[in-house]
């Protein structure tokens, strides 16, 4: 057996020779033979010092420090036998061989060369997981950025991401016969992950035919949006405020041509005396943007606010130039009503004192402490989708946000900022976040600060488009609405950078919507509420909901369910036009004629739509006002199910002949008031 290679072979060799190792009796050839320690049992490279202690012989001197620390001047170029003992002997018999090899520093095995190796091995290691770990997060970033941008803006990211945590959405309402597809597009606006809560309700000739909520109050996702929530619904609330100046021009107490400085003198100044009341509703009084924003402290004082108004110079040096008024309006209006009604009353104090009592309805321009609660705080867009959409060109979204956004947002130079971002009350929260707050709701903006409700909305479209009545009830004079539907000329507003046509009440006009025949009036609030009416159809709807998206005139969510609508007035009326059909829900003598409906039933469980067959006799009531148990339902959970909903009353709850029918509300539905369901048919 070999010994193992030494790397210092020429200092070996010149320590000692073959010769004088045989004729050395105590060698330490000996010792190293009876040592159990054999030679070749060391290190494969043991240092100088270690061979000196190892071969040691007492008959040789020791070698001086210097020749070990000395370098071979000439090593040796091949391996050198060497046989240990005295000839005969065992060890003689048996020699080992030590093969020393010189290397050169070149060499692949050198100390420097390994050393090298080792670091680049290293290193390449190192980048290589490096690379896989980056590889991976590639993967993991892009399956996360597919499934948010494909996913739905308005659901948790988790239900997104990994299906886990998605909500169930709570659907209740009513739905006349032949209104189903208006639900259909309801439902699917929360399948699609756009809605978290909202509403719709419509109108067809002054009757009702559908009001739909469905979805959370909030994004806990644990308190329903029913038709007791309130909603703070920005410019929708121009058309209650344009009804009330209307009301107060049927009333006598101001006219459409008047100047505003006939009772408002400290108005005059900076350019504005010429200015009437047919402008200033028209946005065309040249009060589009303050140059000093007003604070959220002088919103509750209105005589800070008069004269901060008053102070204000025309935008464009006297001219009439249209410049759509989006908050200053509310304000410029509140003053002008403050000083033409008797009582001084502001355009709030009407609507609670006058509007509401007349229309069965809750609008408030400065909320009540008390009704806090129920209002459902407004929801922003998705930050990275709303990045998005300001970024992406508009050629390249499918519902793109409108023209204006990006200058009213960025160009503070601009009249689209200085009208909307920069005379908004000033604060350093977000929109839409800083508008749910109680000085915000507290105050009374009536071009954007209304809060109410859809059923409240639809019914003021609905005396609109009926020119000034609801059922019984004369708001207005039909003389008077037809004055204030007269259209302005169209003209390129330097706000809204588009071409618009206003009426002269301050409704928008000549407005058509995608897949919806025919021209409506009305307007829109910033996020997607709308209220709308069409005067030659009948049809009047409104759309509220809490999840804002980048819109100023509804987007595919009110759209779907507006072309849903309008197809099925179509389709009705056909139908009974050629007397194949049942007649719209809008039926005249609903009050004797037994009418079929379709009622939509809340639970978190799923969606139900039961058919209630029954007798209507009134015009207002209760299937949508009571309580939970006022409604009538299965107790069937995640199913569809349609079947009648017979209802077997107690003498003493239905004054009826027949003894069997709860006569009910708006929708001719019955409804057991205190009872449960006595029977149920599929």
């Amino acid at each position: 057996m070999s010994l193992p290679t030494f790397h210092s072979a020429s200092s070996l060799a010149s320590l000692f020779s073959a010769e004088s190792l045989h004729s050395t009796p105590s060698s330490p050839l000996a010792s190293l033979q009876n040592s159990p320690r054999s030679f070749h049992s060391r290190s494969l490279h043991p240092s100088q010092t270690d061979l000196q202690q190892q071969l040691s012989l007492s008959s040789l001197p020791p070698l001086p420090p210097s020749a070990l620390s000395q370098p071979d001047p000439d090593p040796l170029a091949t391996a050198t036998s060497l046989s240990f003992g005295p000839p005969g002997s065992p060890l003689a018999a048996r020699p080992r061989s030590i093969s020393v090899t010189p290397l050169s520093p070149q060499s692949p095995t050198s100390p420097d060369n390994t050393r090298r190796y080792n670091r680049l091995h290293s290193l390449r290691f190192r980048w290589v997981r490096r690379l896989r770990r980056l590889a991976l997060w590639i993967v993991l970033i892009a399956l996360v950025n597919y499934r948010y941008w494909a996913g739905r803006p308005q659901v948790p990211l988790t239900c997104n991401l990994f299906s886990w945590n998605c909500p169930v959405w709570p659907i209740q309402g009513s739905i006349a016969e032949g209104y189903e597809s208006v639900l259909e597009m309801f439902k699917k606006n929360f399948e699609e992950g756009w809605e978290v809560g909202a509403s719709f309700a419509a109108y067809v000739d002054g009757e009702p035919v559908v009001e739909l909520y469905g979805g959370f109050h909030d994004r806990r996702y644990k308190r329903q949006y029913d038709n007791t929530s309130l909603q703070l619904v920005f410019s929708s609330s121009k058309v209650m405020e344009g009804v009330v100046m209307t009301y107060l021009v049927d009333q006598g107490w101001i006219d459409f041509d008047d100047r505003i400085s006939k009772y408002w003198p400290e108005f005059a100044q900076g350019n504005k005396e010429n200015v009437t009341l047919r402008a200033l509703l028209g946005h065309r009084g040249g009060v589009a943007y303050l140059d000093r924003q007003p604070t959220l402290k002088e919103l509750s004082d209105l005589d800070r606010m008069a004269t901060l108004l008053a102070s204000q110079p025309h935008n464009f040096d006297g001219s009439e130039v249209q410049g759509y008024h989006a908050v200053t309006r509310g304000w410029y209006l509140n003053e002008v009503a403050r000083r033409v009604d008797p009582k001084h009353r502001t355009i709030g104090q009407i609507i609670r004192e006058e509007i509401m009592p007349a229309l069965d309805i809750e609008f408030y321009l400065g909320l009540p402490r008390d009704k806090e609660a129920r209002v459902s705080p407004l929801i922003g867009y998705p930050t990275l989708r709303a990045i998005a959409k300001i970024v992406v060109p508009n050629r390249m979204q499918r519902n793109p946000p409108p023209p204006f956004l990006k200058s009213a947002l960025f160009n503070r130079k601009s009249v689209s900022y200085r009208a909307i971002a920069g005379s908004n009350p000033r604060q350093i929260r977000p929109w839409p976040h800083s508008h749910n707050r109680r000085e915000i709701w507290a105050s009374e903006g009536p071009s954007f600060s209304g809060i109410t409700n859809v059923r409240s909305l639809v019914r003021l479209a609905a005396m609109m488009s009926n020119h000034g009545t609801l059922g019984k009830t004369q708001l207005i004079r039909p003389s008077t609405i037809k004055r204030a539907l007269q259209a302005l000329p169209t003209q390129m507003d330097a706000v809204a950078l588009r071409n618009v046509t206003f009426a002269t009440g301050g409704w928008g006009v000549h407005v058509t919507f995608p897949g919806a025949p025919g021209v409506w009036t009305g307007w829109g609030g910033a996020g997607g509420s709308m209220v709308w009416w069409n005067h030659e159809t009948g049809v009047a709807f409104s759309y509220v909901m809490n999840s804002m998206a980048f819109t100023s005139m509804g987007d595919r969510r009110s759209w779907r369910l507006v072309k849903a609508l309008v197809e099925s007035v179509e389709r009705l009326r056909a139908a009974q036009a050629q007397g194949t059909g049942a007649s719209p829900a809008s039926s005249t003598d609903q009050s004797t004629a037994r009418a079929d409906s379709k009622m939509l039933v809340d639970g978190h469980s799923g969606l139900h739509v039961q058919k209630i067959a029954s007798k209507a006799s009134s015009s207002r009531g209760g299937v949508l006002d009571g309580s939970p148990q006022n409604w009538c339902y299965p107790y069937q959970p995640h199913v569809w199910l349609v079947a009648e909903c017979l209802v077997e009353a107690d003498d003493n709850l239905n004054d009826e002949d027949d003894g069997s029918w709860i006569p009910e509300s708006r929708f001719g539905g019955g409804v057991w008031s205190e009872g449960e369901p006595a029977e149920w048919e599929d």
